[in-house]
């Protein structure tokens, strides 16, 4: 029931009270009464009273029917028992919290829970993006997707203690990842050290290499240049990592524009290209220590196994649009100066805009979902980051390769919808994939076109150290695949907090009871207007029974609690809506001619791209 329906509700009650207050005092008068008449009057009056309160009653009841039937329903999957309800709530409000933080939106503003559900699914690019009130109410339309049914009530009703648990969960977990991710800067961040090698080495044979101590740290690959004390806005090298343009005209409020929100960092091999976004091995690095913790990076080694006591245990992850959004958005706030992540805010110290970047990046692959480029892109994310995802073992994630990309003009003013519709056109035209030739990394650092220098091209190699190799396909992959057995021992304070591990304790009737899952559409689609299209590489078929209809991230056995399923089949949209806004364009950069691929160093940035 909506606020105004229930205001209108308690004024009404007011009247009816008021009311029969008036009748029962005319009623106590007529008895007192010796006139007949007068008392006949008075319980007639008061009859008709009644009859309207009856009235009044079947109307509340009638209005209300569908809501109670619904309560029942989940007053049988929930306890009972008040402290055994508590416990319920606070174990799913914290699952459900680290899933949409991590996999569907990282900022939980309060309209959340405060916004009636949308009658649109989250993935209708059509309406998402037609106003801001559609993209907030899209938002909301995530979270019921990401909770389960049974606690759809309290997120309606605004409802405690399950809304205050999480928000107070969410905003715990967004600080302990950005926590996580700046403790393991050096492991994240590895393939980097190449480009302050080959910095470091044509500075010291040019005789540019500082003397003072203070001055070398800026040049230098330490755990010290990503430490929050160290203003890393004096580092060159991060700069253009960040797409920096100090020649940019903004003011005080706009200065985060100066940082490209098409980063190169978030490029294959740093070089701004299209048809490569969301590729570097950094990415995959930083999804790996947020999901399997900050040892699932170890040198060469990755392992992809979760603690029992995570809240993603007996989940069948995957990529989804926030999660790779979301990983692209920290390793740029990685790299920066901000000090601070929090919900919903612009960097402390650049200014940059991080929840419209963030939004910006979940547009690209809304609107792009049945391009063959974001169908790779997932293949790519679901082979390397989720091994163990069901048919992630089967994926190619090298199928569709771009050799014949479009060199597009540099504009600083180009709409995401420009940009998402010219990397269309652009990946149209590869229609037979060829193996990629790479071209290595200019050095714009000495502002000079340099020469591929292939000492600096090397493999990280166990108990071997760095070795210099020819650039070839295969010289991209710099870690492999992680033992599965191998336990992951490290995992933040979260995780350890008390209550049962890997997820709200229910009732035993619920894993008999069927579903209350009901025509729930699949990740990606849109119920309406269906075109034969490709499906998207995370399909799975609907051989299940309704009680074993998993939701997004829910557990393989069938048993999760998690919303509804992600990984069904993928029904085709209509083209993007119309450029409602400028932003920063992917290519846009004043240190490069136009048309040219903006590059970085001599060195190039090496990483897993093929599948393991």
């Amino acid at each position: 029931m909506s606020a105004r329906t229930q205001s209108s509700v308690d004024e009404r009650r007011e009247d009816e009270e008021d009311a029969v207050q008036q009748i029962l005092s005319d009623t106590q008068a007529a008895i007192r009464n010796t006139d007949t008449r007068v008392l006949q009057q008075a319980l007639h009056n008061a009859h008709r009273a009644l009859i309207k309160q009856q009235d009044e009653i079947r109307k509340l009841r009638q209005e209300n029917n569908e809501e109670d039937d619904e309560e029942d329903e989940i007053d049988v999957l929930l306890p009972t028992d008040v402290k055994e309800l508590v416990k319920v709530l606070h174990s799913a409000a914290k699952k459900y919290a680290h899933i949409y933080v991590t996999f569907w939106t990282y900022a939980t503003p309060d309209y959340l829970t405060q916004t009636p559900r949308p009658t649109f699914d989250w993935n209708d690019a059509e309406r998402r993006f037609a106003t801001p009130e559609d993209s907030r109410a899209a938002i909301t339309a995530e979270l019921y997707t990401c909770v389960d049914e049974i606690y759809h009530n309290y997120l309606r009703l605004n409802k405690d203690p399950f809304c205050k648990l999480f928000y107070s969960y969410a905003s715990q977990h967004r600080s302990n990842t950005a926590n996580r991710v700046r403790g393991s800067a050096m492991a994240i961040l590895s393939p980097l050290s190449a480009l302050f090698d080959a910095e470091r080495t044509k500075m010291i044979d040019e005789g540019r290499w500082p003397q003072d101590p203070k001055h070398q740290g800026r040049y230098l690959f330490s755990a010290q240049l990503f430490s929050r004390e160290f203003n890393r806005k004096e580092c060159p090298i991060l700069l253009k990592l960040l797409g920096y343009d100090e020649s940019r005209r903004v003011t005080e409020a706009t200065k985060g524009k100066r940082y490209s929100r098409w980063a190169p960092i978030i490029y294959e091999n740093g070089v701004v290209e299209p048809g490569k976004e969301f590729r570097n091995p950094v990415l995959l690095r930083l999804a790996w220590v947020i999901i399997y913790g900050p040892k699932a990076v170890d040198g060469d080694r990755v392992n992809c196994r979760l603690r029992q006591t995570s809240a993603y245990a007996g989940e069948d992850l995957m990529a989804t649009p926030g999660l790779i959004a979301l990983v692209a958005l920290l390793c740029r706030w990685l790299l920066c100066e901000d000090t601070e992540f929090t919900n919903d805010s612009v960097g402390n110290r650049t200014g940059i805009d991080w929840p419209s970047d963030f939004n910006s990046y979940k547009k690209y692959f809304i609107t792009m979902a049945d391009t063959p480029v974001v169908q790779d892109l997932y293949k790519l994310w679901n082979t390397r980051v989720f091994p163990n995802h069901a048919g992630a073992q089967t994926q190619d994630s090298n199928t569709h390769e771009n050799s014949e990309l479009e060199a597009v003009p540099e504009s600083l003013d180009e709409s995401d919808d420009e940009y998402f519709r010219r990397v269309q056109q652009a990946t149209d035209r590869a229609n037979e994939p060829e193996t990629p030739s790479y071209t290595s990394i200019d050095s714009q650092l000495s502002h000079r076109n340099a020469q591929p220098n292939p000492e600096f091209e090397f493999e990280v190699l166990s108990g071997e150290g760095r070795q210099a190799r020819e650039p070839s396909f295969s010289s991209f992959n710099m870690s492999r695949s992680g033992d599965p057995d191998k336990d992951n021992d490290d995992e933040d304070d979260e995780d350890d907090e008390d209550g049962p591990p890997g997820g709200p304790i229910l009732p035993d009737n619920l894993t008999t009871r069927p579903s209350l899952r009901r025509n729930q559409p699949a990740f990606g689609a849109v119920p309406a207007r269906p075109r034969p299209q490709p499906l998207p590489p995370f399909r799975r078929e609907l051989s299940q029974p309704a009680a074993r209809l998993t939701p997004p991230l829910a557990g393989v056995n069938g048993n999760g609690v998690g919303g509804r399923a992600m990984s069904q089949p993928l029904a085709e949209r209509r083209p993007s809506p119309a450029p409602t806004e400028d932003s920063d364009s992917p290519l846009s950069s004043r240190s490069t001619p136009a048309g040219a691929a903006q590059t970085l160093n001599t060195a190039r940035i090496t990483g897993p791209v093929e599948q393991a």
